[in-house]
């Protein structure tokens, strides 16, 4: 009887070495949904020269991990124990919070949240002086040029967070930066920080969890009045739209984590009640890449033109991030003849648009106006 228990057990110990092998995709490489990428190939064993390939190993060592039999229906489990009983989210760089929200917390920013990284001294006064660089240059241009720096979401919701991250400085970094900048009279740097407190007494202004990282559709309309106000105070012809001129309707946005239902919240959908007068243009920018020697530097192609049926509107340039590109250009093309957006990353090709757009206003707007640092204002003769 022992003899026949431990056969069994050796079968049962082979079975469960083999059948897995056995299932295993042949192949690999297929989209893996749970984690959000590619699965490993199978690797390469004969080189075309007819000689084995190097690191042959570690490829089918790797194929074997991401491939092997029943994997997929483990690694869902294990996602499922880990979202629903122990709050871990599954996702690199995201973390769970409090009472169903979610935030995107890449390296740094857990130090940004507790207040250990915020501008000294010496890089506000760099920053400064650049600001005032920039100003003065586009003033001679007879340009306005004017930055907005957005909160991000743990500036607005750190009620949220979860109790394991504790605020150890006494400043955090957007409140030095709506401190140190918004009153200065060299330039003009406006942080929607008021304004958004203000406004999250009454509504949701960032996503709970649908979105780890952005502002909910009224949050974005809240930094659109923002940008667009300060433009109006400089160039009156400039139309604005306010809340009366759009049909604003609530719905439901539903977060899934592990194939179920995670959390709900409250969005807006904002529909403009006249027919719009600007439309996205994408030749412009395939004719402006055809005709110069600059390769993008932004890997989400973000970069936008707007034209306008109304030729006597002002015109704008903005330099930004994804909270202006995927959440208020449409309707802030409304308000200019010609709208150019680019991200921070091709900063670089702003001077040259500038000689073709011939721009009435220049903006940087997001969540960090750092990348000013890196704008070389033309010498004037």
């Amino acid at each position: 009887m022992k003899k026949f228990i431990n056969i069994l057990f050796i079968l049962g110990f082979l079975v469960s070495i083999y059948l897995p092998l056995i299932f295993t995709d042949k192949i690999g490489g297929k989209i893996s949904t749970n984690e959000n990428r590619y699965l490993a190939k199978f690797p390469q064993i004969i080189t075309p020269n007819n000689k084995l390939a190097a690191g042959i190993r570690s490829g089918i060592e790797n194929w074997i991990s991401d491939n092997i039999g029943g994997r997929g229906r483990l690694y869902s489990l294990k996602t499922k124990i880990d979202v629903f009983l122990f709050n871990l989210s599954p996702v690199v760089n995201v973390l769970f919070g409090k009472d169903g929200w979610i935030y995107l917390m890449y390296d740094g920013n857990i130090k940004r949240v507790q207040n250990l990284i915020t501008p000294n001294f010496e890089q506000i006064e760099i920053l400064k002086k650049k600001l005032e660089e920039i100003t003065n240059y586009f003033q001679k241009k007879d340009i306005y040029f004017f930055s907005v720096v957005m909160p991000y979401k743990t500036d607005i919701y750190p009620e949220y967070l979860p109790n394991s991250i504790l605020q150890v400085g006494e400043r955090s970094f957007i409140e030095v930066f709506y401190q140190e900048f918004t009153n200065n009279s060299n330039f003009t740097l406006r942080v929607p920080l008021k304004e958004l407190e203000e406004e999250k007494k009454k509504r949701y202004v960032y996503s709970k969890a649908y979105d780890s990282s952005h502002w909910n559709n009224y949050g974005a309309f809240i930094g659109y009045t923002v940008i667009i106000n300060e433009a109006q105070s400089q160039i009156p012809e400039i139309m604005y739209y306010g809340l009366d001129d759009f049909y604003i309707t609530e719905f439901i946005r539903e977060t899934y984590q592990a194939g179920r239902i995670y959390t709900t919240e409250i969005d807006y959908d904002f529909t403009l009640k006249q027919e719009r007068t600007a439309a996205k243009n994408q030749n412009f920018f395939n004719e402006f890449f055809d005709n110069t020697n600059y390769i993008s530097k932004d890997p989400w192609r973000s970069y936008q033109y707007y034209e306008n049926t109304n030729n006597y509107l002002p015109r704008a340039i903005i330099v930004g991030d994804s909270y202006i590109w995927m959440f208020m250009l449409e309707n802030i093309a409304e308000s200019f003849s010609e709208l150019v957006f680019i991200h921070f990353n091709d900063i670089e090709y702003l001077n040259v648009l500038i000689d073709m757009i011939l721009p009435d206003l220049v903006i940087f707007s997001g969540l960090d106006v750092a990348a000013a640092l890196a704008y070389e204002p033309p010498r004037l003769n």
